[in-house]
């Protein structure tokens, strides 16, 4: 998985919240994102997303992605859209990208994606991917 990729896994679920000022979280909903995903979690989006913010809000398409992956965080489509995107948007800045991945790091985000394979049979073979 690249980093883009799971970047986009990691933030998917605190976009509702992200894409909101702080006190409209407050008021248009009971649940407080900290309680719900808890501090340090939270924290991290926040983190993520202060890198990500400013150079994402001047893109209209990846606006509007990000507000769909909100109200459908499983969103396919949505999800590859934001992919390719950030994927573009971190090629051309490593040094956003190297930030990004030590926030990840630091996080062990990096480290609780998990993959799991079951394999049966004679003669399979099995390729990991890491980032």
């Amino acid at each position: 998985m690249d980093i883009s990729h799971l970047i986009i896994s990691f933030i998917s679920p605190y976009l509702p919240y992200l894409l909101k000022s702080d006190k409209e979280i407050t008021k248009g909903t009971d649940e407080n994102p900290e309680e719900k995903f808890g501090e340090s979690t939270w924290q991290k989006a926040e983190q993520v997303w202060a890198k990500l913010f400013p150079k994402l809000k001047s893109k209209p398409l990846v606006w509007d992605a990000l507000e769909s992956l909100a109200d459908a965080p499983k969103d396919e489509d949505m999800i590859h859209v934001l992919v390719k995107q950030l994927q573009k948007l971190l090629q051309d800045d490593q040094s956003l990208s190297e930030e990004l991945h030590n926030l990840l790091r630091q996080q062990d985000v990096i480290a609780a994606t998990s993959i799991t394979q079951t394999v049966t049979g004679d003669r399979n073979i099995v390729i990991v991917d890491s980032i």
